[in-house]
């Protein structure tokens, strides 16, 4: 598999993360007021969403290391390893919360640090694929 490929398999991974994680987002925030089964859209747009950034992170993690290079040298990579972070708090923190041994009283500061932890993510992800497809010189962003 030539190097072009093995990235365009990753750049597809990441945008299917970015896609499935707004999905999840758009579903907890819009639909949850008009479908009872709003949770449990929002569980599979974000554990397809995790499965696919947590497999692109592995396959490009795989990429470098064939090719010999050193990990995290780029901004892009120490980004995308921040994002990944963010994007694995914020369902921990959407299990505590869902959890019944969870005390009542802390249920609003999790919701709150939830959502919070989830729209950075969201934002992060957004800023991950733009400085990817900079860094692969697909488009050209001036301070990148």
């Amino acid at each position: 598999m030539s190097y072009y490929t093995q990235i365009i398999l990753h750049m597809t991974l990441m945008i299917v993360f970015f896609t499935s994680m707004s999905a999840g987002v758009y579903t907890a925030k819009f639909l949850k007021k008009k479908t009872s089964k709003w949770l449990k859209l929002h569980k599979i747009f974000m554990t397809t969403g995790l499965v696919s950034g947590l497999t692109g992170f592995g396959w490009i993690i795989y990429v470098v290391q064939s090719g010999l290079s050193p990990h995290f040298t780029v901004f892009h990579a120490i980004l995308g390893l921040v994002t990944l972070s963010a994007s694995l708090t914020a369902p921990l923190v959407g299990l505590k919360l869902m959890s019944k041994k969870t005390d009542k009283s802390k249920k609003p500061l999790l919701r709150k640090l939830h959502r919070t932890i989830g729209w950075t993510g969201i934002l992060l992800v957004l800023i991950s694929v733009v400085s990817g497809l900079s860094l692969f010189g697909i488009i050209t962003v001036p301070f990148l």
